[in-house]
């Protein structure tokens, strides 16, 4: 039976739907602990990828990479208390690729006390070691720090993925950290307790004040902390003063004023 134009038009663009679908999805998966009591912070990360798990993003995401031809293209995740549980959610998004499909996604992380440090232990030459075990071409998809918001406990997480064809491999560039606050305070508390002894690159810092975000790339230059305090009495220069005579090697990255309240990020060294 002969289709009229707009019939046609619109088979068109089912077919297109369709072929959208395939060729982009997105695997999650939430899991959650009780919280306060009870918390068990290794599972809080571990379900984006642990060997404790039976479900986690990790299996997820590998399962898929077996039933078809993917390649991972980002990652991310968020943990949060709410009410009596810590909620903790990640997805990767997943686009077709017939050319140079992965065959392997993982993950590493530590969470609580000196998390930066022994993350960062854990994926020293992680790479070379993915690449000689699964006879491909591993690379870092991204490196973030989580906060937990609701608390003072937060982890680093980094997440890789293998492809056997190296011809279509190009340099990875390191990947923006993104700590975000809801309030100037919530901002204030994770970059203190994110950014402990950690190595930067100082040139990439960048806050969105506005919309308590600060971002950096990780780098070859270690500091002590970020530092990023606020007033609202019109005080700020005397209280930066303040801490500096406390710690001389501060640096004043950015300041501004958000409706009458001054901030200013910094650095120690």
């Amino acid at each position: 039976m002969k289709q009229t134009l707009n019939e046609q038009i619109g088979r068109i663009k089912s077919m297109m739907n369709l072929i959208t679908e395939q060729s982009s999805i997105v695997v999650s998966i939430t899991g959650e602990q009780p919280y306060p009591t009870g918390t068990n912070w290794d599972d809080v990360h571990g379900y984006l990828g642990s060997v404790k798990m039976d479900d986690d993003l990790e299996q997820r995401v590998g399962d898929k990479l077996k039933q078809g031809n993917y390649r991972v293209v980002s990652v991310t995740a968020e943990s949060y208390v709410d009410g009596d549980k810590v909620i903790t959610y990640g997805e990767a998004a997943l686009q077709a690729d017939n050319n140079n499909p992965d065959v392997a996604f993982t993950t590493r992380g530590s969470i609580g006390e000196n998390y930066v440090a022994r993350h960062d232990a854990q994926v020293s030459g992680l790479i070379d070691r993915l690449s000689k075990y699964y006879k491909g071409t591993a690379r870092k998809i991204s490196t973030i720090v989580v906060p937990v918001s609701g608390t003072t406990i937060a982890y680093k997480q980094s997440f890789f993925a293998v492809s056997k064809n190296s011809q279509t491999n190009t340099p990875q560039q390191e990947q923006n950290i993104t700590i975000k606050g809801i309030d100037l305070d919530d901002l204030r508390a994770k970059i203190s307790a994110s950014t402990k002894n950690i190595s930067i690159d100082v040139s990439s810092i960048k806050i969105d004040a506005p919309n308590f975000s600060v971002s950096y790339k990780p780098g070859s230059e270690q500091i002590k902390t970020m530092s990023f305090i606020w007033d609202d009495r019109g005080d700020l220069e005397r209280r930066f003063e303040s801490i500096q005579a406390k710690n001389p090697t501060i640096e004043k990255i950015e300041n501004g004023t958000i409706q009458n309240i001054q901030w200013a990020l910094s650095i120690i060294r």
